[in-house]
Order: C-alpha cells, then sequence, then structure tokens
C-alpha cells in the first residue's frame, strides 16, 4: 500500500512541524503595545482573529518599525499568542490573506490632529510563509509608515485582547484605551456620529435600537467585565426625537480589596497610610475625599492635588 507524506497543514499548529522555532525564545514577551491613534479608529470590516493577529504583528514589528522594512516572525509562537483563536495553517494564511487584500481608512476620528493624517492603505504591504520553517515574513505599507508608531498613542493590552469575544468589543476597547488617561484616571471621546461610529465597527444598522444594542450595550458590557483598569459608560446626543451622536466615557476602576481588611479604594489606602502620622487630620465628604496637611491647605485624594483650603469650591465648612 502505497504511504502518502502528511502536509504541513494536517499536523497540529506546534512547534514540532517547524524545529527552527525552537531555537528562537518566545517573540510575544510583550503585555501591551503603544499603538498609533491613527491606526486604532479605522474603517473595514475585519473579523476578531484579524484584529487580534493585527495587533501582534504590529506589536512585534513596532521597535524596529522606522529601522526595519521587513519583520519575521515563527507561526507557532504566534499561535501560542493567540490563545486558541486560530487552529489551523490554512486559517492563518485566510486572516493574512484578508490583512493585505483589505483597504481601510486611517485616523477617521481626526485625533490625530497634530498631524492632519488621513489615508487609506492595506493593513499588510504583503507576506510569505515559509511552509518548511513556519516562518512568516510581512511589511507595512511604505507610504503609511511614518505614523504607525508616532503618537498620540493608545496602550493596548495584548492578554485583554485575547478575553474579547467579538471584534466590535475589541474595536471598542483599543479606542477606551486611546482616550483614557491613566495619570488622570479619566477620558472621554468626543461626540461620534452614527455614521462614522459604524464606518468604526464595519456595520449598517438603520435603526438606533439596533445600534444601541449590538454596537454599544453589548460590547461595553463585555468590556466593563474582562478588565480591570476602568469603567466605560455613554451618552447620546439627538437631534429633535432623533440619536445622532455617540460620546463615550471612561473613568478609572477602583480596586478591590483582597481582604475585609484591605483598603478597598485609593482614598481608604490613603487613609491607612497617613492614620499612623498624628499630625495629619483625615476628612472625608461624599463627592471628593480631602486629608488636611495644614490651616490653609488640603489635598485632595482623588485628584492627587493641593488646594487652597479657603478657594475650595466644596466650601471650609468640613475642615471646622
Amino acid at each position: 500500500m502505497e504511504e502518502f507524506p502528511l502536509t504541513v497543514e494536517e499536523f497540529p499548529p506546534t512547534v514540532e512541524v517547524f524545529p527552527l522555532a525552537l531555537a528562537n525564545p518566545p517573540i510575544f514577551s510583550k503585555k501591551a503595545v503603544l499603538k498609533a491613534s491613527a491606526t486604532i479608529a479605522i474603517s473595514g470590516e475585519l473579523s476578531l482573529a484579524e484584529r487580534r493577529v493585527y495587533n501582534l504583528l504590529y506589536a512585534h514589528a513596532y521597535d524596529r518599525m522606522s529601522q526595519e522594512k521587513v519583520h519575521t516572525v515563527f507561526l507557532p509562537e504566534l499561535f501560542a499568542s493567540l490563545d486558541k483563536t486560530l487552529h489551523r495553517y490554512d486559517e492563518m494564511k485566510a486572516v493574512i490573506e484578508k490583512l493585505v487584500s483589505t483597504n481601510v481608512k486611517y485616523n477617521i476620528l481626526g485625533k490625530d490632529q497634530r498631524r492632519g493624517i488621513w489615508g487609506v492603505a492595506a493593513l499588510l504591504a504583503g507576506a510569505t510563509i515559509d511552509e518548511t520553517t513556519g516562518k512568516l515574513t510581512y511589511e507595512f505599507p511604505e507610504h503609511i509608515k511614518p505614523f504607525l508608531n508616532a503618537p498620540p498613542y493608545g496602550k493596548i493590552n495584548l492578554k485583554q485582547q485575547n478575553k474579547l469575544n467579538s471584534t466590535h468589543s475589541l474595536s471598542l476597547y483599543e479606542l477606551f484605551c486611546d482616550y483614557f488617561d491613566a495619570r488622570r484616571g479619566f477620558g472621554e471621546t468626543g461626540w461620534i456620529f452614527l455614521a462614522q461610529y459604524q464606518e468604526l465597527l464595519g456595520t449598517s444598522y438603520k435603526e438606533w435600537r439596533d445600534i444601541q444594542k449590538h454596537l454599544i450595550k453589548v460590547p461595553l458590557e463585555k468590556i466593563n467585565k474582562t478588565q480591570k483598569e476602568f469603567v466605560v459608560t455613554y451618552r447620546i446626543r439627538k437631534a429633535g426625537r432623533r440619536v445622532v451622536a455617540v460620546k463615550f466615557v471612561i473613568a478609572a476602576q477602583e480596586k478591590e480589596a483582597e481582604s475585609p481588611e484591605t483598603p478597598r479604594t485609593f482614598a481608604h489606602l490613603t487613609f491607612a497610610k497617613l492614620a499612623v502620622h498624628q499630625k495629619y487630620r483625615i476628612i472625608g465628604g461624599t463627592e471628593d475625599v480631602f486629608v488636611k496637611i495644614s490651616e490653609s491647605e488640603a489635598y485632595n485624594v482623588r485628584t492627587r492635588k493641593t488646594i487652597t483650603i479657603l478657594n475650595m469650591a466644596v466650601g471650609v465648612e468640613r475642615f471646622r
């Protein structure tokens, strides 16, 4: 009986198929990547797998984006970083083909105003796979490379993207990371007209109730449940009775206590530290929490700013 050798795609995606991958340390050790705002706010109908793969390829090339034209990665490491999103090499080929063939518009929300960038191009300029080694070689379109790793940025958690189960939730998660200021613990988008919003998510719903359900409520619920950095809410703008735009507000999420004895919020944590020092008198309010550090000054625990008591909008009664 004649025997036929197995093809590469009939093997499971492990490094045993491609021995050369063993000689290379894991390349996706990064937990996060600074992704340019212009590449976050893009148009185009991309699947969840396509967005995840693009983010990993972007992260791998990020540090050498301006120095090197061509980048390489071994597919077994790429599969491992995708956390079972893809299982077969033919699936990966289809994803790469889509990234090369799909044209998208960049910076569609215009956040990158300083550079005045608007552009249209494919996500990848080209790619090849060496099936004997499992090495993927790829490059980005030459004319958009100057702003691929240029500010402003959004800090994208690469582990978090594997917890999101839809392309809409991943796209919005990236958008929220882009507008969230971790130092202030706050961020908000501008008003996004519904036509722009659907272009961002690659959809074409006609009714507001469908947009609200499928493109706002469901993704927000998933995002708020699967990460601990911030909580997102939304507001709407109407023209008469018709909803015409949406805005998202991103606020830092309070840290939960590890035990009943552990302070639950930043404010309580500050109380616990400062209460040891008798020279400090701790004062609390419902909206803001302050620590009095002198007769004329107070420290706002929530905003981390020193404020002159006489100029405080909340008044001086609480300090008497």
